[in-house]
């Protein structure tokens, strides 16, 4: 399983932190993000052999079972810590989840990228919106579920939860 396809931002983006880039370079992470995100989720179900026309919740069951799974292999982890392979394998996850509630909510949910304020922890970077005052970062959020479930702080159904969660949320 270490054949698991990074998640590498553009180079230029890569070597700053959110924080750091301006509001172009955040409109380009985006950008980058929202092209890939169809592809990569697409790889993850096919990675795992599960078919992309079942029911979300059924979806989620079936994917974070294997996942979880495939977080404790060496490929994915060494001891509690994300390798580079788990860090895209929890960063797809996350998008994942973001293509379901997209598909759940239709548009009383949308991207955008947070532009204040500057302490906001998901500042310039995008984030799921239309869930009153709150934001979802969904490739944040999954990669601190992972190491959860590394630490045998969360289970398999991390990701059903983050779903159920967000989805009564939508306005």
């Amino acid at each position: 399983m270490s054949d698991y396809p990074k998640f590498v931002p553009p180079e230029n983006l890569a070597t700053k932190t959110p924080r750091e880039w301006s509001k172009t370079e955040a409109d380009e992470y985006a950008s980058w993000l929202g092209s890939e995100a169809g592809a990569r989720t697409a790889n993850l179900l096919r990675f795992f052999g599960v078919a992309p026309e079942l029911a979300p919740t059924v979806l989620l069951e079936v994917l974070g079972k294997r996942v979880a799974e495939a977080l404790r292999t060496e490929a994915f982890s060494q001891g509690e810590q994300l390798t580079i392979a788990g860090y895209a394998l929890a960063a797809d996850m996350g998008l994942l989840v973001a293509e379901l509630l997209l598909r759940e909510c239709g548009d009383r949910i949308h991207w955008q990228v947070v532009r204040r304020p500057k302490s906001d922890l998901d500042y310039n970077q995008p984030v799921l919106a239309g869930f009153g005052p709150m934001t979802l970062n969904p490739v944040r959020g999954s990669i601190a579920e992972s190491v959860g479930v590394l630490r045998d702080w969360r289970g398999w159904d991390a990701w059903l939860k983050i779903f159920g969660f967000w989805r009564s949320r939508a306005q």
